[in-house]
Parts: structure tokens; sequence; C-alpha cells
């Protein structure tokens, strides 16, 4: 009996390793299917394709795409591609998608900031360039202190209103304050000069005020 016991055990264990084995197989086998382990897919490349166009080809290669972004790209043709996500050359699994920035139909409208008056020359240009505008040209108008902003027309000549929406990289022009000619170096020390002419009046009025005062 105990010999009998004991080979049922061994048997009893031995059943239990081989299952355990056969199982981690399949799994490893489903695995490597589900995950097609070994196998990729070359991104083609799309720039300047139409997304139909786009999305032929990937889906030739076994692969998808999606459109996730749109921005303005000069030089490249409305609707087409611009990048994917991975990049062109790059290994995928088959059916992988494939992210797409397109170009847009259209420049995007950007706003016109509404304190540009009042603030110097260089100021105004950064800001305007940094929203994407183009500074082609700054023109000198009458007023009380140079280098400061009076105001922006566009490249005809006309005045925009501040928070007017212009598309992006729209040429403007910059209209700056000044009494005498001057050039975008001297900018700085022309409007630091006409402060300091006026702080000894402003200082002497300061005084007799305080002795006024007392």
């Amino acid at each position: 009996m105990k010999f009998l016991r004991r080979n049922s055990l061994i048997g009893n264990i031995v059943l239990m390793i081989v299952i355990s084995i056969a199982i981690i197989m399949a799994l490893l086998f489903w695995v490597g299917h589900y995950t097609r382990h070994g196998d990729s897919v070359i991104v083609p490349p799309l720039r300047g394709l139409s997304f139909q166009e786009a999305e032929k080809v990937l889906k030739d290669q076994g692969l998808r795409g999606e459109i996730v972004d749109s921005n303005y790209f000069e030089g490249l043709a409305p609707g087409s591609v611009y990048e994917s996500l991975p990049e062109e050359g790059a290994k995928v699994k088959p059916g992988r998608i494939i992210f797409l920035t397109v170009n847009a139909f259209s420049p995007k409208l950007v706003q016109l900031p509404s304190n540009l008056e009042g603030m110097s020359m260089r100021q105004a240009k950064a800001t305007l360039e940094g929203l994407g505008f183009r500074v082609v040209q700054i023109r000198q108008v009458p007023g009380e202190f140079n280098g400061l902003t009076a105001g922006v027309e566009d490249s005809y000549g006309r005045t925009i209103a501040p928070g007017t929406k212009l598309q992006a990289k729209s040429s403007l022009v910059l209209l700056v304050t000044g009494h005498t000619p001057f050039v975008e170096d001297e900018l700085t020390q022309s409007i630091e000069d006409s402060i300091r002419a006026q702080s000894p009046v402003l200082e002497e009025e300061s005084e007799k005020e305080d002795e006024n005062w007392w």
C-alpha cells in the first residue's frame, strides 16, 4: 500500500509539472502571436501627402493613420501631412496607429494686443513677433517722447484697432512717436534722456510742496 501511495504521489507531481509546462508554452505562444513578436513595419514617408493619400499608404503597410493636430506651415499644400509620430523610418508593430500633424487650410487668427500703446518700440516689436506677426516697417509719428508705440497699421497704411483678429504672420507697420529722427539703437537712450530731463523739475516741485506743508 505504501508503495502504491508513493508512486501515486510521484505520478501526481510529474503530471502537475507537465501541465505547468504546457500552460507556460501556451501562454508564450499566445503572447507572441498577440504582440506579433519579431514582426515590424517601417513608417513610410508621408510629408506632403494629403490625408487620404497618407491613409492609403499606411493601410498598404498594415498601419493606421490618425490626425491629432493641425497648424499652418508656409510652402505646404493645405490639408497635407506635415509630420508623423513615430517619424518616417521608425520601426513599429503592424497595426500601429501613426499620429499625423496636417497643414491647416488657412493661418490661425491672432488678436492684436490692446496694451501696445505707450509701450517701448522694442517691447512692442518683440510682443508682436512673439505672437507670430511680422513687423516689416517702423514709422515715426509726432509725439512728446521718442520711441513709444502709438499704434499699428497694415502694409496698406490702414489703422488696426486693438483687439482686432488678424492672420498669423500678417505684415504690420509699427507707429512710434518721436519729434526728432531716430534709429532703433538710440531709442532706449532717447527715452531715458527725456525722463531724466524732467526729473529736476519734478524734484523742485516736490521740494516746494514739502516747504509749503511746513
